[in-house]
Order: C-alpha cells, then sequence, then structure tokens
C-alpha cells in the first residue's frame, strides 16, 4: 500500500498495515515525518506532551521491516487502478547521506548563513544545514540548497563525512494496491487578514505560540513579549495577553465559511498553560461561539475560567499596533452597555488561525481524479455511510485531507483506512471494470495506433 503523508495519520495507518504484514511505502514531502503534531507543545484536552506521545511512533516507522519510508519525496503521477496503482516518485537530495547521526553541533555551528526556520514559523533562525526539530526522523541533516553558499565548511566540519554536495534528485516507481491519502492541511495565512496586523512583532498566530510555548521551540517554552527582544533588552514576559477567535475561519471574506473545529480548543489550552506558568498574566479570549462539542472539552472550558482566563462574546474589528504590543477594537456583545465598540492595550495578541486544504491535497485529488468539496477539501463518498471511501475504488482519504478534525479523530480515520486496505489486498485477486481500457501515460510513444 501507499500512505500519502506522514503525519500523525499516515504514521497510524502505515504501523496499522506494516503489523497486519502488509508492505507499506509511506511518502512525505518534508525532510521528517510527523506532521503539524510533532511542532505541538500539548494536545487537548488531556495535556500529554505532544512529541512524547508521537515520537515513539515516529521512530517505529523508520524501523519497521514492512515500512519503507520516503522523506523529502514528491509524487509526480499516479496511474492504474485498485490492486495496480503504478506511482513515479522523485525524491530531492538532501545533500547528506546516511551516515549523518545528527550530531549538527558540528556542522551547523560553522555554517556561515542564518535564515528563517519556517519549523518555528518564523521565530528563529537557523542554518543553512540543519535538523528540522530535535526529534525529527529520520535523524540526519539536510542542506538548503537555495541558500546554501557552498563554502564547504559543514563537509570540513562533518566527522562522519556525511555531506555530499553531489547528490542529485532520484526518481522511483512503486507498485502498490491501493493509496491512503492522508495529506493533511495548511495553516491560514494571518497577512490575509491585513486589519489584524500580523506583521507586527506583538501580533503572532497560535502555531507560533505553540512553538513558543514548546520546550524545544525558540524560546524554550518561556512566553515572552517579541518586541523586548527586538530592542536587544531583557526578554520581558507579558502582562495582557488576547486570544483573536475565527481568524481564517467561518469567514466568506477569505472564502472559508467553515468552522476548523480546533481553534477554540487550541486556545482555551494554550491559555491554560500561560495561566499555570505565569498566574499574574491577565489572558482575555475574544471569541464569537466557543465550540467545546468533544469528550472532556466542556470541562477544559471550564477549567479555564476557573483559572482566571476571561472570555469577551464579540467581533475584533482591528487590531492596532504600537511600539510594544497592540490595541484591539472589539465588541462585547454580553457586556452592560449591550455592546459598543472598545478599545483596549495588550502586549501580545494570538490570532487563533484555521485550516486550509494543503496544496498536496489539491494535486493528489488531481492526480487520482478526486472530487473536491466546496470548502476545496477532498470529498469521501458519502460524509456519513462511507467517510474514508472515495469514489475510486482503492483509494481511501483520512485525517484532515478531507477537512478539519482533531487529532483523536484523525486517528481513529487511519486505523478505519487501513483497516478497509486489508480488507482489499487480502482477497488477492479483485476484478476491475473490464469495458475501461488505461493508457501508461509514462511509457506511451503518442504513435496513436491504439485509437
Amino acid at each position: 500500500a501507499l500512505i500519502i503523508g506522514g503525519g500523525v495519520t499516515g504514521i497510524t495507518a502505515a504501523l496499522e498495515l506494516a503489523d497486519g504484514g502488509y508492505h507499506v511505502h509511506l511518502v512525505e514531502k518534508e525532510s521528517s515525518i510527523g506532521g503539524r503534531m510533532a511542532l505541538l507543545d500539548k494536545v487537548f484536552p488531556t495535556g500529554d506532551c505532544s512529541v512524547c506521545v508521537l515520537a515513539p511512533k515516529m521512530n517505529e516507522v523508520d524501523s519497521h521491516p514492512n515500512i519503507t519510508l520516503h522523506t523529502y519525496t514528491d509524487i509526480e503521477a499516479i496511474d492504474g487502478h485498485a490492486g495496480r496503482f503504478r506511482v513515479r516518485l522523485l525524491k530531492k537530495p538532501r545533500y547528506v547521506n546516511e551516515y549523518c547521526k545528527g550530531c549538527i553541533e558540528f556542522c551547523s555551528a560553522v555554517c556561515p548563513v542564518s535564515i528563517s526556520n519556517e519549523f518555528d514559523f518564523g521565530l528563529s533562525k537557523k542554518k543553512a544545514i540543519y535538523k528540522p526539530f530535535p526529534q525529527a526522523v529520520p535523524e540526519y541533516a539536510i542542506i538548503d540548497s537555495e541558500h546554501c553558499v557552498g563554502c564547504g565548511l559543514c563537509a570540513a566540519a562533518c566527522p562522519l563525512d556525511a555531506i555530499e554536495y553531489d547528490q542529485k534528485p532520484e526518481k522511483l516507481e512503486v507498485e502498490v494496491g491501493a493509496i491512503v491519502v492522508a495529506t493533511g492541511y495548511d495553516i491560514f495565512d494571518a497577512s490575509r487578514k491585513p486589519n489584524l496586523h500580523v506583521e507586527s512583532p506583538d501580533v503572532i498566530t497560535s502555531a507560533q505560540l505553540e512553538r513558543m510555548l514548546n520546550a524545544s521551540g525558540p524560546t524554550e517554552g518561556i512566553l515572552i513579549q517579541p518586541s523586548s527582544i527586538e530592542d536587544n533588552s531583557t526578554p520581558k514576559t507579558p502582562s495582557r495577553v488576547a486570544f483573536i477567535q475565527c481568524v481564517g475561519s467561518r469567514d466568506v471574506q477569505v472564502g472559508n465559511p467553515y468552522c476548523s473545529k480546533i481553534c477554540c480548543m487550541v486556545a482555551i489550552k494554550n491559555s491554560i498553560q500561560i495561566k499555570e506558568r505565569h498566574p499574574e498574566v491577565e489572558v482575555v479570549v475574544h471569541y464569537i461561539d466557543i465550540r467545546a462539542a468533544g469528550e472532556g472539552y466542556e470541562e477544559m472550558y471550564i477549567r479555564a475560567q476557573k483559572a482566571g482566563v476571561k472570555f469577551i462574546r464579540g467581533m475584533v474589528g482591528e487590531v492596532i499596533p504600537e511600539e510594544h504590543g497592540a490595541i484591539l477594537c472589539y465588541e462585547n456583545t454580553l457586556g452592560v452597555d449591550n455592546g459598543g465598540m472598545r478599545e483596549e492595550h495588550y502586549d501580545l495578541v494570538v490570532l487563533s488561525v484555521g485550516m486550509e486544504p494543503s496544496q498536496s491535497t489539491k494535486s493528489i485529488a488531481s492526480m487520482l481524479k478526486l472530487p473536491m468539496r466546496e470548502d476545496r477539501f477532498l470529498a469521501p463518498a458519502h460524509p456519513k455511510m462511507m467517510p474514508v471511501e472515495t469514489v475510486q475504488r482503492g483509494v481511501l482519504v483520512a485525517g484532515c485531507a478531507s477537512g478539519p478534525k482533531e487529532i483523536q479523530f484523525s486517528i481513529s480515520q487511519a486505523a478505519d483506512t487501513a483497516s478497509k486496505v486489508m480488507n482489499l489486498l487480502s482477497k488477492g485477486e479483485i476484478e476491475v471494470d473490464p469495458y475501461v481500457a488505461e493508457v501508461d501515460a509514462g511509457r506511451c510513444v503518442g504513435c496513436g495506433i491504439c485509437t
């Protein structure tokens, strides 16, 4: 089987199938598996350390004899049908070979290039040779060819001769009986809401806050006011923090009328963490509706209120940046003055950004001729009765590729897809439609004789 996407959904599906005796090709476009979950601090509602839960599964994928892991690999084309899909892969060069042990303190220390770190969502810098995050799998480093200046210092510093500047892209072809699409989601780009001024240093996204609260993140888990670092002064803990909900969700102006489902609970989880670490900090959540409908969610919402987190119902019209912090212009529909606009200064503003379909989801849908819903996520065969099947036999979809959902539902769908793949592949032989011919585009010479 082929699993497209190495997040928690793809990892779960791969391990279920591999443990069942089926060989799995797990393809991930990034240099490490783990997806978005690997970058989180804690998960709701249990408060478990995210990577502590996920890392053992990541390592199990890497060492499982029934799993072939293809990281930093793109899918170029998919042909065929259930029982015999032919998939062409392009493995991009890392310029670092398998002898690397991830000891980047040697090579990264001598690299003269510093660039923005996308794994910390721009809150930190990385070198042109780097490891995405401490628990990355595979653990060896990668060279950013776009920014590498070819100085050769990393090769000279590496004690294992693991640097290979002459690596080339490698084309592969695999044949599989079934495909699971687990391409995840993209985070909404908050710059599309110019009235919220995410370019201001003290206006950050919920994804950036997750990295800030993470012990392996850019601030080692310490909550800081970013503008205080820019002033080259001692990092300052913000005294007032505001969360703005539904940024990029339930918003027809940006083309996303749907709810992203996780944003309310992410804000509640992070507000509790802030109050636990800094009880003196005032935390306010500006919301439209609090959607806490999962198991243990309402209890977590109540716990946040008891911890001192304030909840203000109403839209935020504008964020006005200041040298330090920002002013929020908002309404309070439950206030004693029966609404009306107000202004408040906050040291740190957190935009709770929602989910959007990933670019990978769109390209895979085109290759497999899968229909997409109005919200641009993949459409299952039936949203209620067949939530993981698609209109193409042998192709299943799980996790956020088919719409926003929490981690536990993504894991549940991954197990469901694995079960259905086993049912299909265990038959040994399947019947295909004899009236539908197919052309292998990769081998066809275009002679026209068949037509």
